[in-house]
């Protein structure tokens, strides 16, 4: 059964959506089989991942439509044991808000990730920027949120928002929703402010809401993404991408101690 984990984020910018690619490929390169939901209108997740214009015609907005059955929505990257689900080319109309927000649709996201969990060793969903409808979606639908924020002062307040919902939706839709971490991203070590930022919420949060793993910010990071290819693939030695492989061992150890856990406590019972 994989692992359902959304990246989410209250403030845009912070690197959430490079953060979804760059998991997702190295947990692909750790030969992890991994699936990523866009959820995002503008696609990004998908043309980070390398898929064509003609690919993202139709996504899972078409499946929440109708339109489309969900497996011929799903397309094979680069990296053999990656797959992606694209967001499509549908945008949130006030008809998509209404049919989002009516009573009984929560559960749809829920459905779909359900069809394909036993084929998928980890599900990563790339939530919109903000904390609106489709963000709620993801986190009633998912294991754990990862949450990444860049070390500056303003993302220290807009985390306390973000932990909130994802409170509510604990208690509301789906009580086994845990934090999966919060994730430092576009770290430089040469500003105070960064060091600073990073040492209070090291000091702030328990040490398994914070991985210790951090992602650097890199000039390369920005032209990678560029030409729709994870850092991975296109510069596997560089100092990022080593971090993000690191953060994918980071999740995969997680994972697997938390599979160990289940199934002691099925052997008790």
């Amino acid at each position: 059964m994989g692992k359902v984990i959304a990246v989410a984020s209250q403030k845009g910018g912070v690197g959430k959506t490079t953060t979804t690619v760059n998991i997702a490929a190295s947990l692909g390169v750790l030969r992890q089989r991994t699936l990523v939901i866009d959820l995002d209108e503008q696609n990004a997740v998908s043309f980070g991942l390398g898929l064509s214009r003609q690919q993202m015609e139709s996504g899972i907005y078409d499946v929440f439509m109708g339109r489309v059955k969900l497996r011929d929505i799903i397309h094979p990257t680069a990296i053999p044991t990656l797959k992606v689900i694209p967001y499509g080319k549908g945008t949130l109309t006030d008809e998509f808000e209404k049919f989002v927000r009516q009573k009984g649709s929560a559960p749809l996201l829920k459905r779909y990730v359900e069809a394909v969990r036993k084929s998928c060793d980890f599900i990563l969903i790339d939530c919109p920027p903000g904390m609106g409808d489709l963000t709620i979606y993801a986190l009633s639908a998912a294991d754990s949120v990862l949450v990444p924020m860049q070390p500056e002062p303003l993302s220290l307040k807009t985390l306390t928002q973000i932990l909130k919902i994802i409170r509510k939706v604990r208690r509301s839709v789906n009580p086994d929703l845990i934090m999966e971490g919060l994730l430092l991203t576009m770290y430089d070590e040469n500003y105070r402010i960064s060091r600073e930022v990073a040492k209070q919420v090291w000091a702030t949060f328990p040490e398994e809401v914070v991985f210790r793993n951090v992602i650097p910010r890199m000039e390369e990071f920005a032209a990678s993404f560029a030409v729709g290819r994870p850092i991975i693939l296109q510069d596997p030695e560089s100092e990022v991408s080593q971090a993000y492989l690191r953060l994918a061992k980071e999740l995969l150890k997680k994972a697997k101690a938390e599979q160990a856990e289940m199934a002691n406590a099925a052997s008790e019972n």
